[in-house]
């Protein structure tokens, strides 16, 4: 803001008072604005704002000290500081009288030229310190205006970054869980079809009979059955948990790594569960399932990505604690070194159709939202992710 020019009220009934004041007070870097009346000084006094009031106490229909007393009872110039300029008192009472009216100093007559220039020297100063210091609180309101609508709106942003992440996260799962579904219908629609052939050949060669149509149509109930539950099994884990419950690890470890048994069994991939006891955890059991997919599905593609004749993954679940432990450890080589700071980052990836996302997302799951942690290592001859969130009632 522009600084203004400061003002110098003086108030005096007497035209050659008024003189001498502005005279003394000419090379003051201010405006001198002169009221010859109390009434008169509380009228410039609503239409300006003075640095500092000179006010002569001996005035006729109103005095100084009412003048004084007005101006500290009114918010608009209640801070403005005032100084009587008088003619000398042989006691206190008076100068007394004006410190209760509002004055903060007295200038007594015939005037010292120097003493009058030092002291409105001061208050202006203090004038000017505090227009300095209206205009940084001004600056920095405006400052604090503008960092709210920016915090605002990248508020705004990273919750609708956040909310198309955990969309795409859940899409490329999606897409994962579809792959995995297809191999695994593989072979109950494999057997459905020899079914139908057998069902066919008893028919062309005048074998078929009751029993054998009753074993055959219960045979391809249960194997429809199986793909059934299979698609129910995808439909529940994408359910969006609204509140947290306890869930067993066993349970999530087993239910995933059933949706991967036909991808793992056609890739050569051996998996080995470790669990002493069960563990019951508490969390989003959906979303740690999408957790548990994520990272087993980048195990399975390390080890394709190698051409490794044999893929081993070793699961341990533990409790430490008041932490329910998942460790899920490969032998696909391990994370290079340069690699590893960055694997949790989103949209960061090594594979040529990956999303970038789904370990961000599985850090988010584990640690924002689970109050967990995720992390990962290079172990021997692979990678080794740990995965610990809170415990839950109901363990042994």
């Amino acid at each position: 803001m522009t600084q203004e020019r400061p003002k110098i009220l003086i108030v005096d009934d007497v035209p050659a008072n008024l003189v001498v004041l502005r005279k003394l007070l000419a090379k003051v870097p201010a405006d001198i604005i002169s009221a010859s009346s109390g009434n008169e000084a509380l009228a410039l006094a609503l239409d300006h704002e003075f640095a500092l009031v000179l006010l002569d106490v001996q005035m006729p229909e109103m005095d100084g000290y009412e003048v004084a007393e007005w101006l500290q009872s009114e918010e608009q110039t209640r801070g403005t500081p005032i100084i009587f300029v008088t003619a000398a008192y042989k006691d206190d009472v008076h100068r007394i009288t004006g410190y209760e009216a509002g004055a903060v100093d007295y200038i007594e007559k015939p005037i010292e030229p120097a003493i009058l220039l030092s002291k409105v020297g001061v208050f202006l100063r203090l004038y000017q310190q505090k227009q300095l210091l209206a205009d940084a609180l001004h600056q920095l309101e405006s400052l604090n205006e503008n960092l709210e609508q920016r915090v605002r709106s990248e508020v705004h942003k990273n919750l609708e970054q956040e909310r198309i992440l955990v969309q795409q996260s859940r899409l490329a799962a999606m897409g994962e869980m579809i792959g995995n579904i297809a191999h695994q219908w593989r072979q109950p629609l494999n057997a459905l079809g020899l079914l139908l052939a057998n069902i066919k050949d008893a028919n062309d060669f005048g074998e078929l009979d009751t029993e054998q149509i009753e074993n055959s149509v219960a045979k391809g109930v249960q194997l429809i059955d199986k793909m059934s539950t299979t698609i129910d099994d995808f439909r529940n884990f994408f359910k969006p948990n609204k509140e947290k419950a306890t869930f067993s690890l066993r349970k999530a470890v087993q239910d995933t790594l059933e949706i991967l048994a036909a991808t793992f069994r056609n890739n050569n991939i051996a998996v080995q569960v470790e669990a002493e006891q069960d563990v019951v955890a508490f969390g989003f059991p959906n979303e740690y399932f999408q957790v548990m997919l994520n990272i087993l599905n980048n195990a399975k593609d390390a080890m394709l990505s190698h051409e490794m004749r044999r893929g081993e993954i070793r699961i341990a679940i533990t409790r430490c604690g008041e932490q329910a432990e998942v460790t899920i450890r490969d032998n696909a080589g391990g994370i290079p070194e340069d690699i590893l700071p960055k694997i949790f980052d989103p949209y960061f990836t090594t594979r040529e159709k990956g999303t970038g996302i789904g370990l961000y997302m599985s850090k988010i799951i584990i640690e924002n939202n689970m109050g967990g942690h995720l992390n990962v290592r290079n172990v021997e001859d692979g990678a080794e992710f740990s995965v610990t969130c809170p415990v839950g009632e109901g363990n042994a």
